[in-house]
């Protein structure tokens, strides 16, 4: 008798590109966006997309200003009331 033993690994295709999509007040595009502060804690910032279609894996924040936000789903958040001044982060797709 002759058997076959294997394994099939099927993987989701690597990101090609983060989109951040302002919620309002949040205004921009791109990589830069603004908004009349003071901000509060807990204020949806925008709707994060990656592409291709069909990307499955880890969204992470990193970067000076990370802990000043927080993802819910796709959303970004801000985790903490936020000041006027410029905050440094970074949105990192890995599957």
């Amino acid at each position: 008798m002759a058997t076959l033993s294997f394994t099939i690994t099927v993987s989701s295709p690597n990101a090609t590109a983060v989109i951040l999509t302002p919620a309002s007040p949040f205004q921009g595009s791109g990589n830069a966006f603004t908004v009349t502060g003071p901000v509060a804690s807990g204020v949806t910032v925008g709707t994060f997309s990656i592409t291709p279609t069909g990307w499955q894996g880890v969204l992470a924040l990193s970067g000076a200003d990370a802990a000043s936000f927080v993802l819910s789903g796709m959303a970004l958040m801000t985790a903490a009331a936020l000041d006027a001044k410029t905050y440094n982060v970074t949105a990192t797709a890995t599957p």
